[in-house]
């Protein structure tokens, strides 16, 4: 994993973490993963280790900020809760669209988990371009399921395209059923439970 503090730029796992702290609010490093695992553990897991190497360097680039809970008769308890420019970074790297979205579905999925926190506008955006990649991707496969043979040796080579165009169709399918909904709430944004006109999410928020 690269180091942020030497390159100046977040991993994908410190852009998880922040969007976990402002998702779950103030948690210790334990609980975080705890969290991950009945949640963003589905599709992106990082390691244990990472996590607690982590926070610390979230915390010196002034992304989060630290608080110590003395405990008696055990280690002393360290919280962790996102600063305002946290929320910012976490914000802009949400509303950046990757060029490729479904060839790393982890990312895709981690910035559509934690898209509230981003524009609405660009989860949008962000389906949209997923979408465009699976219908592509199933017109190559039903290209070359047309062209296939069909002789008796070539029967599990067609099973296993069977199988690319069982998954890139229910892809598909997804991005279509999800986009009517998300383009519903792109001119608004969920805040605490309350609609409001959509607006710079990541300095609405308190620190």
């Amino acid at each position: 994993m690269p180091d942020s503090t030497s390159t100046g730029k977040l991993t994908t796992t410190e852009h998880a973490l922040l969007g976990m702290l402002a998702r779950y609010g103030e948690h210790s490093g334990y609980e975080l993963l705890k969290l991950a695992e009945s949640g963003i553990g589905f599709f992106w897991s990082p390691a244990k280790s990472h996590v607690y190497d982590v926070l610390p360097r979230l915390e010196h680039g002034g992304h989060t900020r630290r608080r110590v809970v003395r405990q008696q008769g055990r280690p002393d308890k360290q919280l962790w809760r996102i600063t305002a420019r946290g929320r910012a970074v976490l914000a802009a790297w949400l509303n950046t669209i990757d060029p490729d979205p479904f060839d790393a579905r982890g990312v895709f999925l981690l910035k559509l988990f934690f898209g509230d926190h981003g524009s609405a506008s660009s989860v949008v955006e962000h389906v949209e371009r997923f979408r465009d990649q699976a219908a592509a991707k199933l017109a190559t496969l039903q290209a070359i399921d047309k062209q296939a043979p069909h002789a008796a040796r070539d029967e599990l080579p067609r099973m296993t395209l069977r199988e690319g165009l069982t998954v890139v169709e229910a892809y598909l399918r997804w991005a279509e059923e999800v986009l009517p909904e998300l383009r519903a709430r792109a001119g608004h944004t969920v805040v605490s439970g309350q609609f409001r006109p959509r607006g710079d999410v990541a300095s609405s928020v308190p620190q």
